[in-house]
């Protein structure tokens, strides 16, 4: 005898009462079981996770980490260890996973700050060395004391670019009499003069003044190391160059004052 259409059972309903009754995992009463998943950062401010929650036995969930501005997502690790910040889990009893989130280390702007500490410790911009755009970037007036990043300072840097273009102009157009006295020529000298080399590189000790540092790309600024015997604090320091000195100018920026040694 042929079932008519109506009676026959629906291939779907089947599968579906098959799964119901023979996958899902009941409890001694006929309930599905269900686990926990518990989800935590190392810490709240280095970014969240989502995906936490009461789930059947054998479902699979995702959880994922997200890091904030500043970190970085670094592992998972509990229960359940992976470096990948979304992650399918299945549940086969409760479940309590941990992420971890580290420092950015990394420097987008290329100006000696991490991104971590621009964007958590000073509030700078890690995608511009100089945040405020006075001429300073990020880090000189991080590491100066008496500058801060987020102030502006273009009527300083103006002041100290400019008594170093005066020194330029001034010093090569002394020198330039000199050698034409001497019937020399001057090309190779000033092309020297045009790339601001500075007469030292790096670390060198000056009497009075300390151990002081210098580079190329950094000259006529000058920074100048502690010394804790005679109370001096770590700075930066503008080197001044007229024609008229008589002694040695250095600008401190940490006191706000001049120094002057004699040549």
């Amino acid at each position: 005898m042929k079932l008519s259409r109506s009676l026959r059972p629906n291939p779907f309903f089947v599968v579906f009462l098959l799964s119901f009754f023979f996958l899902a995992p009941f409890t001694a009463n006929g309930e599905v079981t269900t686990y926990t998943l518990s989800l935590s950062p190392s810490t709240e401010a280095g970014g969240g996770v989502t995906g936490g929650g009461a789930y059947a036995s054998e479902s699979n969930q995702t959880i994922i980490a997200t890091a904030n501005p500043g970190y970085l997502f670094s592992a998972w690790s509990g229960d359940v260890n992976s470096v990948k910040a979304s992650l399918v889990v299945t549940m086969t009893d409760d479940l309590e996973i941990n992420a971890t989130f580290v420092p950015d280390r990394n420097d987008d702007d290329g100006d000696g700050l991490s991104n971590y500490t621009e964007i958590v410790l000073l509030d700078t911009n890690a995608t511009n060395s100089d945040t405020d755009g006075d001429g300073f970037s990020d880090y000189d007036e991080n590491q100066t004391q008496g500058l801060d990043p987020l102030v502006e300072n273009s009527d300083l840097y103006s002041y100290a670019t400019g008594r170093e273009q005066t020194a330029r102009l001034a010093g090569k157009a002394e020198a330039q009499a000199e050698l034409a006295e001497g019937g020399l020529s001057s090309l190779s000298y000033f092309q020297n003069v045009d790339l601001g080399q500075p007469y030292t590189s790096q670390w060198f000790y000056q009497p009075g003044m300390g151990w002081l540092w210098t580079s190329k790309e950094s000259f006529p600024f000058i920074y100048r190391a502690a010394d804790n015997e005679t109370g001096v604090s770590a700075g930066w320091l503008y080197l001044s160059q007229t024609e008229d000195q008589t002694k040695v100018s250095l600008y401190d920026y940490g006191t706000e004052t001049w120094l002057f040694q004699d040549f």
